[in-house]
């Protein structure tokens, strides 16, 4: 299983060369191979040494200010504001400013670098840079309590931890209604429009991503403080995905619902069932609940079957489906989140050797193709059937490095666990 997994996470760490713009295409066979070798003292593969390398030269390029114009395409880490890069690598300085992407960039560069020295300089409630403000977003408030606490119990600063509980208080005081967390809001935090966190015609009132979201931070806040409250507030949510959001009848997750959490549209997405059977599994075993684990845990294992079954095909994982017509269009967080979830599934369960293959198997289409070869690029946004990309932007609002960067954490903690 260890040999496996360390194939796994050397494909993994290999991508953040790739992802932090500081590869070539000769950059597979490192200068620094034999140092390596004497450092770790056992046999590696290629592939693995590689991996090492181009960990080390994303910590180099990290240290270096960020100076690549392209790269994660964040002009000011200190305001969090951004740029947008179009599909032929041309930067709009006139983009829209998102905290949402800046944070989710924040926490890539932070983990990567083994900093959190992003996270105190954003300003939260500040104009954007054309002097109009932002919209309060609930899911500025998640990424950024979850930036804020990614480290080691005993590790975190101070300074981070005080923002984190500011950030709770604020989530839990002006975020919640009798029914569960809400979504959207002015700047005065009267709710607004949920125009970003809805699709597919509908507006959601409560959506199952956003929930999920909630249940992801709060784990790493719990992870790092042990405070009871947190810990009620998790089982509360392990509730809402048990009795509201997950669908026995059908064996998957719901997505857009009205206030009282009735479901709006016949929609199933591929990538949020996977995505949320590993971030739950990892709530259960950082909350260590037993009664909690009894519960969830058949409904992450079904939800992670559902998937092998129903949408890995053709080595990736469609995108979803809606009124049972499915969009075979490849998505690129959905291939990320595939990796970790087929991989956790594998864990779980190490008799269903056919979850580990899968995991693999997703990793090498996503090398082959989904990744963007161009120097100084990232991912593809997505691509068709045929493996055509399309010509959405490199990096924008909602595509930056963050589902697969956190892939590539996840697989090295993975293993890390397992040795």
């Amino acid at each position: 299983m260890k040999k496996l997994l360390a194939l796994i996470l050397a494909a993994a760490l290999a991508l953040s060369l790739v992802a932090c713009g500081g590869g070539s295409e000769d950059s597979s066979t490192p200068s620094g191979e034999e140092d390596v070798s004497k450092e770790k003292e056992v046999q590696l593969s290629e592939l693995a040494l590689a991996a090492i390398f181009a960990t080390r030269q994303a910590k180099e390029y990290l240290d270096d200010n960020l100076k690549n114009p392209q790269s994660l395409v964040i002009n000011s880490i200190k305001g969090g504001v951004r740029e947008d890069l179009n599909y032929i690598f041309e930067i709009d300085y006139t983009a829209e400013n998102s905290l949402g992407g800046s944070v989710r960039e924040q926490m890539y560069i932070g983990v990567a670098g083994n900093s959190s020295d992003g996270y105190a300089r954003l300003n939260f409630g500040s104009d954007g840079p054309d002097g109009r403000g932002y919209t309060a977003m609930f899911y500025n408030e998640l990424a950024s309590l979850g930036e804020v606490v990614f480290g080691e119990p005993g590790t975190e600063d101070e300074e981070a931890i005080e923002t984190a509980w500011g950030l709770y208080h604020l989530i839990e005081e002006k975020c919640t209604d009798e029914y569960g967390y809400m979504e959207a809001f002015e700047r005065d935090f009267h709710p607004a429009d949920n125009d970003k966190l809805s699709e597919n015609g509908v507006m959601a009132e409560k959506t199952m991503n956003t929930l999920l979201h909630v249940f992801e931070a709060y784990t790493e806040l719990y992870r790092v403080t042990g405070n009871e409250c947190v810990a009620d507030r998790l089982r509360h949510m392990l509730e809402l995905i048990a009795d509201k959001v997950y669908n026995q009848r059908l064996g998957r997750q719901e997505v857009f619902f009205d206030r009282t959490w009735n479901t709006l549209i016949d929609l199933y997405s591929y990538g949020h069932d996977i995505e949320a059977a590993w971030l739950i599994d990892r709530g259960l075993e950082i909350l260590k609940d037993s009664s909690y684990t009894e519960k969830l845990g058949p409904i992450t294992r079904t939800i992670t079957e559902n998937i092998y079954d129903r949408a890995y095909i053709d080595h990736s994982l469609v995108n979803e489906a809606e009124n049972g017509v499915v969009d075979t269009t490849r998505v690129w967080w959905v291939q990320a989140e595939a990796v970790v979830g087929f991989l956790n599934g594998y864990q779980k369960m190490p008799q269903e050797r056919k979850f580990l293959e899968a995991a693999e198997d997703i990793w090498r289409y996503i090398r082959d193709w989904m990744i963007d070869k161009r120097q100084g690029s990232e991912w593809f946004s997505e691509l068709d059937k045929d493996r055509n990309p399309s010509d959405k932007p490199i990096v924008e609002p909602w595509k930056c490095p963050y589902h697969n960067g956190r892939m590539c954490f996840e697989v090295i903690r993975r293993l890390e666990d397992a040795s």
